[in-house]
């Protein structure tokens, strides 16, 4: 039983990615954060750069 155990434990652990195989997290290009704000028709958050101003209001592209 131990030997069988040892052997599914080194499987996984070969088996599961090492963070060099990871996807990258998704960032701007620049590496810098964004600011994410709510669209006021929808509530949805979207970043800043997506979105238009409507008085006092901020919309994002798909209620322009």
């Amino acid at each position: 039983m131990l030997v069988i155990g040892a052997a599914i434990w080194l499987y996984r652990r070969h088996t599961q990615s090492s963070p060099a195989q990871r996807p990258a997290s998704r960032r701007p290009a620049s590496g810098r954060e964004t600011t994410m704000v709510r669209c006021d028709a929808c509530g949805v958050f979207v970043p800043e750069s997506e979105t238009r101003r409507d008085g006092e209001h901020r919309i994002c592209q798909r209620h322009v």
